[in-house]
């Protein structure tokens, strides 16, 4: 996005030559006609040895410069100013003149012969690009080494390492030599600050008191000013086993969240230094420099990788806050656009933590949003929004959905909620996420209930769940799916079209396809459809929504809510000329049938008991228990609905009846924003606000707490000071350990094993504990014990639950449940949990190595007959296993089909255990 600017040292160093005094020039060569300026460092570090002792011998046998004795040097007629100034002009540019005149080619060869070495080379025609090149990657070499060695350095810049106030120095501080005229040539800054009538231009010593200039910056500032290159030293716990280059293959060998850890130094130095670029003037130079560097950091803005979703929300922040900045209107709007895509970056960028943070340190709480909608309430400091970013990226998200990509919507909506339940299990920190995530899924939702015919017939992607073909779509995805449409989507004008496109083409698409556990998914969703007509065939009917219909599909609805179909199929008007007439007597069995239908629901517009809500004509729910519907179609229905529509088709042996209540608590652990209030919407503020929005500002300041935890300062994401800008930085981009990986020749012999090695026996199983967990069941006693008693106290509780308190086998370490879920991310590889547990019936897990979240239940600890050794038996809470308990007709625990799978003790993380849930 952002390209290489255009190498400005030479043309600098050109000044330099062409007004030697102007940049302050040290040395004065006196020839018999004119006076050459300049610089001591040049003419030590480029100037030949033998031209030197020749010519310059004070200056060369001292190594230093005297501005008394050695300022001025006196030349003989040997070396005529002409050639002189091409000898400068190559030391200070490294350029040569192809076409020299001739009486200057005599003198210099009559030069060299005298003192047997060569002082200016002389490049083929034919290839002087080359030559030209090479040259000048001499020279950014031996101006690094200038500064590096400290070369003729004239000045030094003060860097206050600790310091409590901007305008003084304190005891603790760095200084680092450099060259003024280096530094003035580069920078027009340093230019106003030597080449002027500034103090700094008298002295010796320069203090940089601002927080941006740390000792890194400075680094990467003076590696520019001296080579035109942008290079990030590496951190401090590399620095002494690596050189000073960029990343490469030339740093020790890393894992994946040590090479994730060096982007994120990468990262953070480069966005401090664009700041200090910004305070001296050289956004066009260095500026461009770093945005060039970052966009190859960030894979050129356009990457979902795993390494770059944790980078970007860093981004956005830098480019929200110069928004009116011209260099950084693309970036931002580049950004903006990237997160926009409902399709891809919700499900990648939208569900990681930094994000989170990001949106929260924009809009604090969920109340500030809230009270912008009226322009009564006044907004205090602590919940204004600190910028509009948030609310462009949600609002153009929202633009975004359409009829052709709402399920693709839906599905990435589908993997967010998993990643996010995923990495925080109980919701604190991706809370903001939730808040704008809502109203992408009410709208999504809404979409997809609406054109379900169009999603079955005319686009029929949801005939590619059914048949497991293409998109990349799992039945889960269409248990979420369904739910969701028969949850908040439903309503009198589209219920008779939905249960078409279950009944006609879903259910009758499975007729091929055979699926016992998609079986389930489709069936449920039938029995809760049926069980909304039943209730309100009525008013569907009066809407035209039977009108439609297919007369197949009409004559399987009468069967399934039992109304003759007659009663469904003729006119409304005829019903209502009924009123007026004369009807014989309903039968008994009539008026038990209607008093069934209408008695367990509300045929007003208003709220029930079980969190239902009912308003302008839809229904709406919050986690409605799917076998309540089914038990009530069921006393609604007078015949079994598996025995009137399907015949032999095999069906799960939880199809003839209600699917039980613990599959129901399964598909509300699955999505985080079951059990989550969403703050935003108003419905919320309708009937209480006041009552309303005291709750809200009471999580508002829960939720504040806990971030600022992680900064150690309340006001932590606050624009207006640079301290709090890097702290905000320091949470987007936090920073780990690295820790090289030391190759041992000796850990290979495992490998040239020719033999099994026996596995421990059930005694000796232990599985890993996730951090959270651990800390959470040695919180308790660590509080209530001393050093000694503690140590033996903890040991004896650890020992009676089963923990280990051994540290990992192979010594790497662990991790805290904060940042749990980007070691997931990248593979499980590197995160050893600190201690291992024994497994036990009951305790919920979640798998390893697995592409998506995935978590179960222990139901069976023992030996199989299928494997030796001992094996875990899991129920799963998605339809992602092998089997239902029963594995080559031996049954070791009950379950759903397709939810039952044997693992072994190192294939999971145990997350809770039952003592615990209790």
């Amino acid at each position: 996005m952002f390209d290489q600017p255009a190498h400005t040292l030479f043309s600098s160093l050109k000044k330099v030559v062409d007004n030697p005094k102007e940049y302050l020039a040290d040395v004065c060569c006196r020839f018999q006609d004119v006076e050459i300026w300049a610089h001591t460092g040049i003419l030590l570090l480029r100037c030949p040895s033998a031209f030197g002792q020749r010519f310059l011998p004070y200056l060369v046998n001292k190594g230093s410069y005297d501005p008394i004795n050695d300022s001025i040097v006196t030349f003989d007629e040997s070396i005529s100013s002409s050639l002189f100034k091409l000898l400068l002009l190559y030391w200070y540019t490294a350029h040569v003149d192809p076409d020299l005149p001739e009486h200057i080619c005599q003198q210099l060869n009559a030069l060299e012969k005298e003192l047997d070495i060569q002082l200016l080379p002389r490049p083929a025609p034919d290839n002087y690009d080359t030559f030209e090149q090479q040259q000048q990657q001499q020279l950014v070499q031996d101006l690094n080494r200038m500064r590096l060695d400290e070369i003729g350095c004239d000045i030094n810049l003060i860097l206050p390492l600790n310091s409590s106030s901007s305008d003084a120095i304190t005891s603790t501080t760095l200084s680092i030599p450099a060259h003024r005229f280096i530094l003035a040539s580069q920078s027009t800054y340093f230019y106003a600050m030597f080449c002027t009538d500034f103090c700094e231009s008298q002295n010796k010593v320069v203090q940089l008191t601002d927080r941006f200039f740390t000792p890194m910056v400075m680094q990467v500032i003076l590696n520019y000013l001296y080579s035109d290159t942008v290079c990030v030293p590496p951190p401090p716990q590399l620095a002494s086993i690596c050189n000073f280059t960029t990343i490469s293959s030339s740093y020790p060998p890393l894992s994946k969240i040590q090479k994730l850890t060096l982007k994120k130094h990468t990262l953070r130095t480069l966005q401090m230094t664009f700041a200090a670029a910004d305070y001296l003037g050289q956004m066009k130079t260095l500026g461009y420099a770093l945005l060039h560097a970052m966009t190859k950091t960030c894979d050129g803005f356009r990457c979902l990788c795993d390494d770059c979703v944790l980078l970007l929300p860093s981004m956005l922040s830098l480019a929200d806050k110069k928004k009116e900045d011209p260099i950084l209107s693309p970036l931002r709007a580049t950004l903006v656009t990237l997160y926009s895509d409902p399709t891809h970056a919700i499900q990648h960028l939208w569900s990681q933590k930094p994000f989170a943070i990001l949106v929260h340190s924009m809009i604090p709480s969920a109340a500030s949003m809230m009270k912008t909608l009226d322009s009564s309430i006044a907004l205090d400091d602590d919940h204004k929004p600190k910028s509009t970013l948030i609310f462009e990226i949600a609002e153009s998200t929202y633009a975004n959905v359409t009829k052709h990509n709402a399920i693709h919507v839906l599905h990435a909506l589908h993997l967010c909620f998993s990643k996010l339940r995923s990495a925080d299990l109980l919701p604190t920190w991706s809370l903001p996420t939730l808040d704008l995530l809502d109203p992408i899924l009410q709208l999504t939702v809404s979409m997809v209930s609406q054109n379900f015919d169009f999603y079955c017939v005319e686009y029929p992607i949801l005939v590619s769940c059914v048949d497991g073909i293409g998109c990349g779509f799992s039945i889960d995805f269409l248990d979420f799916l369904l739910n969701r449409v028969l949850d908040q989507g439903i309503q009198d004008a589209n219920a008779g079209i939905i249960y078409q496109g279950i009944v006609k083409d879903l259910i009758g698409r499975q007729e091929t396809v055979k699926n016992i556990a998609l079986d389930d998914v489709l069936l449920n969703a039938r029995v809760r459809c049926t069980a909304y007509l039943a209730r309100r065939w009525l008013s569907v009917k009066s809407l035209g929504g039977f009108r439609s219909l297919e007369k197949a599909t009409m004559r399987q609805l009468s069967d399934d809510i039992g109304i003759p179909y007659r009663t469904l199929t003729k006119p409304f008007d005829t019903d209502l000329l009924s009123l007026f007439s004369f009807r014989p007597k309903p039968s008994k069995h009539a008026l038990k049938l209607k008093s069934e239908n209408e008695a367990p629901y509300p045929s007003t517009s208003k709220a029930v008991g079980n969190g239902s809500t009912i308003s302008f004509g839809r229904r709406r729910s919050f986690g409605n228990p799917r076998n309540h519907n089914a038990a009530s179609s069921s006393k609604i229905v007078g015949k079994s609905i598996s025995s009137s529509t399907v015949g032999s088709r095999p069906r799960s042996h939880s199809a003839g009846s209600a699917p039980p209540f613990r599959s129901t608590l399964h598909s509300t652990k699955t999505d985080p924003s079951s059990g989550y209030v969403n703050y935003n919407t108003l419905n919320a503020l309708s009937t209480q606000p006041l009552i309303h929005l005291l709750s809200m500002e009471t999580e508002a300041r829960r939720y504040q707490q806990e971030i600022s935890s992680m900064t150690d300062n309340d006001d932590a994401y606050r624009y207006d000071d640079d301290e709090t800008s890097e702290r905000l930085l320091d949470a987007l981009l936090p920073m780990e350990k690295i820790t090289p990986v030391v190759n041992n020749k000796s850990a290979d012999r495992s490998t040239k094993l020719k033999f099994e090695i026996p596995s421990g026996g059930p005694t000796h199983a232990k599985s890993p504990l996730h951090p959270s967990l651990y800390n959470q069941l040695l919180s308790p006693m660590d509080a209530m014990m001393d050093s000694s008693a503690c140590r033996s106290n903890k040991k004896m509780k650890m020992k009676k639950r089963g923990l280990s308190p051994k540290r990992s086998k192979w010594n790497l370490g662990s991790t805290s449940g904060s940042d749990i879920s980007e070691d997931e991310e990248l593979g499980m590889k590197t995160m050893q949990p600190s201690s291992m547990i024994t497994p036990m019936i009951g305790a919920r897990v979640e798998l390893r190595r697995r592409p998506l979240p995935t978590f179960g239940t222990i139901q069976y600890i023992g030996p199989v007959s299928f494997a030796k050794g001992t094996w875990i038996g899991l129920e799963l809470e998605s339809r992602l296993g092998k089997n239902n308990g029963c594995v080559a007709g031996v049954t070791y625990f009950r379950t759903d089909p397709q939810r039952g799978l044997f693992v072994k003790q190192d294939d999971f993380i145990i997350i809770s255990i039952p003592s615990m849930t209790m």
